[in-house]
């Protein structure tokens, strides 16, 4: 569903329900905005409106719909922590791979190099793909207890799809991780942050129309698992390339001159 809304007298939006809850924990969006969507007769407070009734429950009654569960969209620094948790577990994984098949070093498969493009990020992508499918979450954000919604205002997308998920994950590759470029990450970095910023949610949750959401409460045990994790993850990365060192920094070397 499609809500519009108005502030600071500019008409903003669309936006859909999830996005919606999304802006509202953030703080950047008040319950009694005036806001619309279709099938509405007129313009209403937010909070009013039939569409965020079900998501916000009666606020008269102060009763949650029993009918509806409550949606918590976890804060971006909960995000960025499952996301560095998916993308260490993935480096491990595609490094491990590297090392049973014992491939030779060869910089296409460095992350961060135009080739590493067809390998690293597009086996991420993959890989991403398929945890959605079968878990409906990715690796990451599993340990911290979130799952994925679909917030899609058509009814006939408000089931999780390969299509919707590989959109999801080539988007996150490519506008979150620049595809993990030296240069093009700050940039894209710094596009993702201003626009969760104004938003209050993600370009690639607009792109899918899916969304994180908690279906675990949250725990300071949790974040500090994912936080060991990722940095065993990446412990066993160092370790597994330490082989094609010498040749890294010879690589690297040869870029700083030119």
């Amino acid at each position: 569903m499609d809500i519009f809304w108005y502030r600071d007298g500019e008409k903003q939006g669309p936006a859909t329900e999830v996005e919606i809850v999304s802006l509202l924990e953030s703080g950047d969006l008040s319950e009694d905005v005036l806001a619309w969507h279709e099938g509405c007769d007129e313009w209403g407070p937010l909070k009013e409106l039939p569409a965020m009734k079900e998501l916000l429950g009666d606020n008269e009654s102060g009763e949650q719909n029993s009918s509806q569960p409550e949606l918590v969209v976890p804060y971006p620094y909960i995000r960025l922590i499952a996301r560095l948790v998916d993308v260490g577990f993935h480096s491990l994984a595609y490094f491990l791979v590297l090392r049973i098949l014992d491939v030779p070093f060869d910089a296409k498969y460095i992350p961060g190099t135009i080739d590493s493009v067809l390998y690293f990020c597009l086996s991420m992508a993959i890989v991403e793909t398929i945890w959605l499918e079968l878990f409906g979450t990715t690796f990451g954000k599993r340990l911290l207890g979130i799952g994925m919604l679909c917030s899609s205002d058509k009814p006939e997308s408000e089931t999780i799809t390969v299509w919707r998920t590989m959109k999801r994950s080539l988007a996150v590759v490519l506008l979150g991780w620049g595809c993990f470029s030296p240069l093009w990450i700050w940039f894209t970095g710094f596009f993702s942050g201003l626009w969760i910023r104004q938003f209050g949610y993600t370009p690639w949750d607009r792109i899918s129309g899916m969304t994180s959401v908690y279906v675990q409460e949250m725990s300071g045990w949790k974040l500090v698992r994912a936080l060991l994790i990722f940095a065993l993850c990446m412990y066993g990365v160092y370790e597994l390339i330490a082989p094609w060192w010498p040749e890294i920094r010879g690589m690297m070397e040869i870029s700083e001159k030119n």
